[in-house]
């Protein structure tokens, strides 16, 4: 399969997304990730913003604990440049409820990759930790994805 990342690179690429959570709060999230072949790095920067979060919902009250582990389904749009993504993730809550939340990105690319993807599925796990301190509130996000196509016969 061809990856996506590796070929935008070292230009590197972006990502749009828009979150709609199943009590009507939306929020959007953009990044820009760059590569450094000198640094033999990657630079991420996020922009992260919410509105319409329920005072007595579960973010809000900070009852949400992770991220259930869940599949995107990558669908290329080659003649834009741009894959698109959809999945429903959930929230993982306290009592043992989930919170649904209803992502979709476009991923671009900074310069023409050398060679799109087909379409296929990216299976995410998303682990949370608590990095707060007395002044801050503080996340670190560690995220582990696999990319694969259907096991199911075309």
């Amino acid at each position: 399969m061809v990856d996506f990342f590796k070929n935008s690179c070292p230009a590197g690429y972006t990502w749009h997304r828009s979150l709609l959570f199943e009590d009507g709060a939306v929020c959007t999230a953009s990044a820009d990730i760059t590569v450094s072949v000198e640094e033999n790095c990657f630079y991420h920067e996020s922009k992260f913003h919410g509105v319409n979060f329920p005072a007595d919902g579960p973010v809000m009250k900070k009852m949400t604990t992770n991220w259930e582990p869940s599949c995107e389904k990558i669908i290329p749009v080659p003649r834009q440049g741009i894959l698109k993504g959809d999945i429903a993730m959930y929230l993982l809550l306290k009592d043992g409820g989930r919170y649904r939340c209803q992502f979709d990105t476009i991923y671009k690319a900074k310069s023409d990759p050398k060679k799109m993807p087909e379409w296929h599925f990216i299976q995410h796990k998303l682990t949370r930790e608590d990095r707060s301190d007395a002044k801050n509130q503080k996340w670190q996000l560690v995220e582990h994805a696999v990319a694969s196509r259907s096991a199911l016969p075309g």
